[in-house]
């Protein structure tokens, strides 16, 4: 079972929602209370909404000619954001410890992000950069392994206390407070967790040293056995690695580096390097005479 949170504002958000997943798609729409000057839409079941069809767009200002009741009142969908595993878009990032963001700016529309790409340079957590930017920030999901089905995805969904929510999504999670997520760093339980181990905590001037890369659970700490990619960038920070990549399988990866140049009383340290992060794990080893 993916890990799950959910996130409840006593806040008023978006009166009402729809969240939809299947094997390749998160659909996620907001919808608003139609008004006198929405004419010629048509009536649509309720039950559409619980679809991962395309029904809306991701910009406020197109309509989708369709109208809901929903206890005796008619809406329209205000904007939708489709998440398609399989999309080129997306499909490049699907990788293990990607995170994808849904926000949602009310003048524009939704935008679907992988954290990464928004935070690079300024290295802001997400509780920072939904204050930094603004807007609505009300689903997030990480990706653990990029062969299983999106519905195996840790997710994250925010809801006010009121909001009416349409889903075919039958767990929404541990239950948090908004309070609470705000303090930054309360994500990575819902992510994978790295640890990088060093043979030795010693090797001598121009010395070889064997490391262990491990991904981890981010709640459970178990090995994540499921996980196996070829894309993890190793970083001599100090001394020299023949190989920049280091393959993982079932969670468990391996590769050597050496104190090449190095002397007694320096360190060598290595990194590892996940696309749009720079220090996933990372581990140190003395420098130490051989006589």
């Amino acid at each position: 079972m993916p890990h799950i949170r959910h996130i409840i504002s006593e806040n008023p958000l978006i009166p009402v929602m729809s969240l939809t997943i299947d094997e390749t798609r998160a659909v996620l729409r907001f919808l608003k209370e139609r008004t006198e000057d929405m004419d010629g839409l048509s009536e649509a079941p309720v039950a559409e909404l619980s679809t991962t069809e395309q029904l809306g767009y991701p910009q406020v200002w197109r309509s989708s000619g369709r109208f809901y009741t929903i206890e005796g009142k008619q809406y329209v969908i205000w904007a939708e954001g489709i998440l398609d595993k399989n999309n080129s878009m997306f499909s490049k990032d699907w990788v293990p410890g990607a995170h994808f963001v849904f926000h949602f700016d009310p003048a524009k529309g939704f935008f679907i992000d992988s954290k990464g790409t928004l935070t690079y340079f300024n290295k802001r957590n997400t509780a920072d950069l939904i204050r930094y930017k603004g807007g609505y920030w009300l689903f997030d999901l990480w990706v653990r392994n990029p062969q299983a089905p999106l519905t195996e995805c840790a997710r994250s969904l925010t809801t006010g206390a009121d909001t009416i929510l349409i889903t075919n999504v039958e767990d929404l999670g541990e239950p948090w407070s908004v309070e609470d997520v705000m303090t930054g760093t309360t994500s990575k339980w819902l992510n994978l967790a790295y640890e990088l181990t060093p043979s030795s905590e010693t090797v001598a001037p121009d010395g070889w040293v064997d490391f262990t890369l491990t991904l981890k659970d981010g709640k459970t700490h178990e090995v994540a056995t499921d996980v196996t990619w070829d894309g993890y960038i190793v970083e001599a920070v100090d001394g020299y690695a023949p190989h920049k990549r280091v393959a993982v399988t079932n969670g468990v990866g391996h590769f050597r580096a050496c104190a090449l140049g190095l002397q007694a009383g320096e360190t060598m340290r290595i990194k590892i390097n996940h696309r749009f992060y720079t220090s996933r794990a990372e581990a140190t080893v003395q420098v130490v005479s051989d006589d």
